[in-house]
């Protein structure tokens, strides 16, 4: 292979792994008036319990509020949990919209594993910090537009 289709290659290898937000999550103007949200169904089994449990703490520790009862909430989250456990590790991902308290989606996208040096040992937190952060981040950016 010549330098200029290896340096080519290199390039598209270095955007597919590093790919911006701007590429994948979209998300309403509305999105930064959501103050409160409800967290819903994010599948079946403990998995999927554990990882609406800890989706409720990061997205606290991110500013939201984060309430028991749908019909008070600004929004609501739900979404689906995968995991596959493997004998040394576990891969985590979820896929979640965010509706408006009229079902508009207002937000939402596929977090699956990305290339990194580090492996997370819990997969499942670390999944529910991604989501609470690229939330919390759109939220900022929906407010500046």
């Amino acid at each position: 292979m010549n330098m200029k289709k290896m340096i080519l290659l290199l390039v598209c290898l270095v955007f597919c792994i590093t790919k911006s937000d701007a590429f994948g999550r979209q998300f309403s103007p509305d999105l930064n008036k959501v103050k409160s949200i409800y967290i819903g169904k994010m599948g079946e089994g403990n998995e999927a319990e554990r990882f609406r449990l800890l989706l409720s703490d990061e997205l606290s520790k991110k500013g939201f509020d984060v309430i028991d009862n749908q019909s008070s909430a600004d929004a609501v989250l739900t979404g689906i949990l995968s995991l596959r456990v493997y004998a040394d590790t576990s891969i985590a991902r979820a896929t979640v919209a965010l509706k408006d308290r009229y079902g508009k989606r207002i937000w939402g996208d596929d977090f699956q594993p990305k290339y990194s040096l580090k492996n997370p040992k819990d997969t499942v937190k670390f999944r529910a910090q991604n989501i609470a952060s690229a939330l919390r981040k759109d939220c900022n950016k929906s407010s500046k537009e």
